[in-house]
């Protein structure tokens, strides 16, 4: 895969959290098993999300994927969150912004059972699971349970609650940052 930058996401990681460790066992695993010649994939990089909002709200996140139509998804470091452990959000390129998986399990999870809480994260990650026909998704299901023991069981359990259920509401988390914000 000739699109993933790990060292550009660490470097644009927020200065207060770590890059989570099993965020670059992804990353290294989607650079040996994707290949991007046949069709389009995300891109693995960061964003510094310049332009998102009226101020810098960098800090608060920490992009690692490019989707196809400008949108990001990014781990969320509000302030109090476990930050070895923050929410997945996807922060869309229509101004729109919310929380998609409370880890990056549950992200994967959600993926391989094709299971997002709501259907507009199909819309905003459409070329990911549609990537060489979703074929992928079975090697990624295989990797998981293999590297992180992330069975069938689990997937299940981590699909099961809603990921927006204990961290802060995103919508009203967002506003002081942006003038006119927007909602889903």
């Amino acid at each position: 895969m000739d699109n993933c930058d790990i060292e550009g996401i660490r470097a644009n990681f927020p200065q207060k959290a770590k890059l989570p460790k099993k965020c670059t066992e992804l990353a290294q695993w989607l650079d040996l098993n994707i290949d991007t010649t046949q069709d389009y994939f995300p891109e693995i990089q960061a964003d510094d999300l310049e332009g998102w909002a009226d101020i810098d709200i960098s800090p608060y996140f920490g992009t690692f994927m490019h989707l196809g139509d400008g949108s990001v998804v990014a781990y969320w470091f509000y302030d109090g969150v476990d930050i070895k452990n923050p929410p997945i959000v996807v922060i869309t390129s229509d101004g729109d912004i919310g929380v998609a998986a409370n880890s990056i399990e549950e992200f994967l999870a959600r993926i391989i059972e094709d299971c997002f809480p709501d259907d507009i994260w199909v819309d905003y990650l459409g070329d990911l699971l549609s990537y060489a026909d979703g074929t992928w998704i079975e090697d990624l299901r295989k990797w998981v349970e293999e590297k992180w023991s992330l069975n069938s069981g689990k997937r299940e359990e981590l699909t099961s609650a809603n990921p927006e259920l204990g961290h802060p509401d995103i919508q009203e988390w967002i506003k002081p940052f942006i003038d006119q914000p927007t909602y889903f």
